[in-house]
C-alpha cells in the first residue's frame, strides 16, 4: 500500500514542480522583480525583430518546436516561410535526448536515471548574414524508478520531458531577448556606413554646391 502511494506521489511530483515554477514567477513579478522578457509593468516585451523564419536542420522535437513557436508569437513575432520576408532566421539542429543510468538494484534493474535534453540553435541576420546568437539550450532532470511500478514511472517520464522542453524553450527566448543591443548595433552600423558613403559620392556634393550657388 505504501509503495502504491509513493508511486502516485512520484507521478504528480513533476507537475507540482511545474506549477510551483509558474507560481514563483508570478510572486517575483508581484514583488517588483522583473524577469527577462518582461517590461516594468510585467507585460511581455517584444523582441527587436518582427519577422522570423524557423529552419530545422535535423530531427527537432515536435512538442518543443510548438512551444517555441507559441513563445515567439506571444512576443509579437510573425513566423514566415521565406527568408525574403524575414529579418532573421532561427536555425535549430537536431534535438538530443539522453537517458543515463545512474543506479541499479541487485537484480540489475534500473532504479535511477539522469535525463538530458539539449537543443542547439543559431540566429542569423538575413540582412547581413551574420550570426547574432548561437548556443545550446540544456535541461537536466534526475529520475527515480520503481521497478515494481514501471507504468507510473513512464507517466512520470512524460511529465519530466514536458518540464525539460519548457526550460529549454525559456533558455532560447532569454538568449534572443538578450541580443537587442547587438541587433540594433548591426543596423546602426549599416545605416552609418550608408550615410558616409552618400557623403563621399560626387552626386550629393555637386547637388550641395548647386544649391549653394
Amino acid at each position: 500500500m505504501i509503495n502504491k502511494v509513493q508511486a502516485k506521489t512520484d507521478v504528480f511530483s513533476p507537475l507540482i514542480r511545474l506549477l510551483l515554477l509558474f507560481a514563483l514567477f508570478g510572486s517575483l513579478t508581484a514583488c517588483g522583480f522583473h524577469l527577462r522578457g518582461l517590461d516594468s509593468s510585467g507585460q511581455v516585451r517584444p523582441l527587436p525583430f518582427s519577422t522570423l523564419k524557423l529552419e530545422t536542420l535535423g530531427q527537432v522535437d515536435g512538442r518543443l518546436l510548438q512551444q517555441l513557436k507559441h513563445q515567439l508569437k506571444a512576443r509579437s513575432v510573425r513566423l514566415v516561410l521565406s527568408e525574403t520576408q524575414a529579418e532573421v532566421v532561427l536555425k535549430l539542429s537536431a534535438t538530443a535526448f539522453k537517458r543515463i543510468v545512474t543506479a541499479e538494484n541487485a537484480q540489475n534493474q534500473v532504479t535511477a536515471e539522469l535525463l538530458k535534453l539539449q537543443q542547439p540553435y543559431t540566429l542569423v541576420s538575413v540582412e547581413t548574414g551574420k550570426v547574432l546568437v548561437q548556443g545550446v539550450a540544456l535541461s537536466y532532470q534526475d529520475r527515480s524508478i520503481d521497478p515494481q511500478a514501471l507504468l507510473a514511472a513512464e507517466r512520470e517520464l512524460v511529465s519530466q520531458q514536458q518540464i525539460m522542453r519548457f526550460e529549454v524553450v525559456q533558455q532560447i527566448m532569454q538568449r534572443l531577448n538578450a541580443m537587442p543591443a547587438l541587433f540594433k548595433k548591426s543596423s546602426y552600423e549599416k545605416s552609418s556606413q550608408s550615410f558616409k558613403s552618400d557623403l563621399k559620392s560626387p552626386a550629393p556634393l555637386n547637388e550641395m554646391r548647386r544649391l549653394a550657388v
